[in-house]
């Protein structure tokens, strides 16, 4: 095959929002790829601690048949319980997606899961549903987030808003947890691939 890297020296340190950028086809996603450990080298070693969860977010989120609240809180442990839905509402209203708050404290009221087929996603527009792509990543709270290409679908506003979100999930260890207990959490580091068009001013390496 292609040989895409040769003699790469790479070190990352944990809590850093990092931008990785460069030419069209210069190999960014094959990059980011690889410290996701979707694909693995040929040559050489990428070490991240075992201890810590990855998580890839594609350019083009993925949903799934099922609720939107199912969707949105796909990376938890278990059912979310009521702290949990109080923190996923404030990052959907974090990231302008407010208008989806209601369905989500509706589903949660049920007892029962939503069964049949789901309707809610015909109405989205493709920057809602990288968005909601984001939402889950971010209710998931991996310690180590890979993003492909965050701030493609977006205008300047809404960039520098998502700049801003990215920067307090890793400031604070997680996206609206409580500031008080930020020193019991693991540091959380965001590695981003950006287009020329700007998103490397968001990050802190």
């Amino acid at each position: 095959g292609t040989e895409l890297f040769r003699s790469i020296d790479l070190e990352v340190p944990q809590g850093k929002l990092v931008a990785v950028f460069g030419a069209h086809s210069s190999g960014k996603s094959h990059l980011l790829r690889l410290l996701a450990h979707h694909i693995f080298p040929s040559e050489g070693e990428i070490f991240i601690a075992s201890h810590l969860r990855i998580l890839h977010v594609a350019r083009d989120a993925q949903l799934l048949d099922r609720s939107l609240l199912d969707n949105l809180t796909l990376g938890l442990p278990g059912p979310p319980g009521p702290k949990d839905i109080k923190r996923l509402l404030e990052i959907l209203n974090e990231l302008g997606l407010h208008e989806l708050q209601p369905q989500v404290e509706e589903e949660f009221a049920r007892e029962a899961p939503v069964d049949g087929p789901q309707t809610w996603m015909k109405a989205l527009t493709p920057t809602e549903v990288s968005l909601i792509g984001l939402t889950r990543a971010l209710v998931m709270n991996p310690e180590v987030m890979v993003l492909q290409k965050p701030f493609l679908m977006f205008q300047s506003e809404m960039c520098k808003k998502l700049g801003g979100v990215l920067a307090e999930h890793v400031e604070n260890r997680g996206l609206k947890l409580d500031p008080a207990t930020v020193s019991l959490r693991r540091p959380r580091t965001v590695i981003m691939s950006v287009a020329a068009g700007g998103g490397a001013e968001f990050a802190s390496a």
